[in-house]
């Protein structure tokens, strides 16, 4: 939630520093949000010297979703363009893995593909 405000305070910042009305929250999901694993789902917790930790695919989704919202309502409220593209990439990640496998935290070259596309098809013109 803290990290969530941060944004929110880091935006209105942008908006008031550029002057400019016309921004667009581009969201992205994590690798853990873009496809359905094999549970529990273990992950290392910021880097891998503090450990892991350890969820699921129900209350990791749960989570995304909520975090998506607040992002969605903020973006409503202020008048931002706001582009969720987790569907595109969780429907996507099911045929494809879009990650890897040089930095699995990270889209390879047909996940970079699908995303731009989506942003470009779908952006406000």
């Amino acid at each position: 939630k803290t990290a969530i405000e941060i944004f929110f305070e880091s935006i209105k910042y942008i908006q008031a520093w550029s002057g400019s009305r016309k921004i667009q929250i581009v969201y992205i999901p994590s690798t853990i949000s873009s496809y359905t694993w094999n549970e529990p789902i273990v992950f290392f917790y910021r880097n891998h010297y503090e450990g892991s930790k350890t969820t699921n695919n129900k209350t990791n989704n749960l989570n995304s979703i909520f975090i998506r919202n607040q992002i969605k309502n903020f973006s409503i409220n202020n008048k931002i363009e706001f582009l969720d593209t987790t569907s595109e990439v969780f429907k996507n990640g099911k045929n494809l893995v879009l990650h890897g496998p040089l930095d699995w935290g990270h889209f390879n070259d047909k996940g970079y593909k699908i995303i731009s596309n989506f942003i470009i098809e779908n952006s406000a013109k």
